[in-house]
């Protein structure tokens, strides 16, 4: 029987961001528990790339639950070789991982009828996992959630928890930091309705531009990520396996990750319905690649932030985005990869 439901991951055993494998390690502990109690057939189809050779694997370094009745776990390794076949300065920056293409591989070998791309430190909300379990889920849609980032836990237990050590949450289109003298839960109600309004005004100064500027209010004309919720999209992209293949999955050729998520957001946005739930999901905070500071100086960071409103305002405008997706060979479709399952 195929899965109603296929997670797409995927990381490497290389302990990034000083605490990879514990976060790893939660992930799945966490969602496959949920997976079973609410009995959805599940299957988590981690991308493994890259792996760093002469050290242990992921199979070795992660506890993989095992014995379950609605969730098979399915390891696909990229090896080295075939990393540095994607290697090319011209074309993408040179990273460990190549994200999207290794998302990619996952999503083009998913057996589920519906797809859920996540980052490997995501855990979901219960809420989120029950409404999936009631086959709520529509092919005219496309899923989003917002995002809480939470400070580290030895041990996870319940959502409170993770709430209790909320950081900031992201919303659609902005961010906001949590006060830690008041209930978070309250806050992230109070946000919700601010960040409505934000978003109302933000494109209410766009649309009416003659009154903006006659009372001088500043107007955000590249505002794509206040349209569709881009905002940490690669933590949480859900959709029909139709709609993946159709929109030909995450462009594998910008030249930085940064972004790229969001660019399909926009994709998706042209062309379905966006859905985004009432409950957040959480994230660990930890150390990044590329810190805010890094990110503001860095010119080709920049560069492709410039190049997605650019992209992302033709698509607005006329509703097609045919012309940037994929070659059909995306998801190194014509190769056969190294699978290993665990039952």
């Amino acid at each position: 029987m195929n899965p109603y439901l296929s997670i797409v991951l995927t990381g490497r055993n290389d302990n990034y961001g000083g605490d990879f494998l514990k976060r790893l390690q939660d992930f799945f502990d966490w969602n496959s528990a949920l997976f079973e109690s609410f009995k959805i057939v599940t299957e988590i189809v981690f991308v493994n790339w890259n792996p760093i050779e002469n050290e242990p694997s992921i199979l070795e370094l992660i506890q993989f639950p095992k014995y379950k009745k609605y969730v098979q776990i399915r390891i696909i390794t990229i090896p080295v070789e075939l990393h540095e076949s994607f290697v090319n300065p011209k074309v993408r920056r040179t990273v460990p991982i190549f994200e999207f293409i290794a998302k990619n591989v996952g999503v083009k070998r998913a057996n589920g009828e519906f797809i859920l791309c996540l980052n490997a430190d995501v855990l979901l909300h219960p809420k989120i996992v029950e409404f999936i379990a009631d086959k709520k889920l529509k092919k005219e849609f496309y899923y989003r959630a917002n995002r809480l980032d939470f400070k580290s836990l030895n041990k996870i237990f319940e959502t409170s928890q993770l709430y209790n050590n909320g950081v900031f949450i992201s919303l659609k289109g902005f961010k906001y930091s949590f006060k830690n003298t008041f209930n978070k839960k309250v806050q992230i109600s109070f946000f919700t309705q601010l960040n409505k309004i934000k978003l109302r005004w933000e494109l209410y100064k766009k649309k009416h531009q003659k009154f903006s500027n006659f009372l001088g209010f500043s107007i955000t004309y590249d505002n794509a990520e206040y349209q569709a919720h881009c905002l940490n999209s690669g933590d949480f992209m859900l959709m029909h396996q139709e709609c993946w293949h159709k929109l030909k999955s995450y462009p594998e050729n910008t030249f930085v990750s940064t972004h790229t998520d969001a660019l399909f957001t926009i994709f998706a946005f042209s062309q379905l319905k966006e859905f985004v739930f009432n409950k957040p999901i959480f994230h660990q905070e930890h150390e990044r690649r590329y810190t805010s500071k890094l990110i503001e100086e860095d010119p080709e960071i920049t560069m492709a932030y410039g190049s997605f409103q650019k992209i992302s305002q033709e698509i607005l405008q006329t509703c097609q985005c045919e012309s940037y997706l994929n070659p059909n060979d995306w998801g190194l479709n014509e190769r056969n990869l190294n699978e290993i399952i665990i039952e």
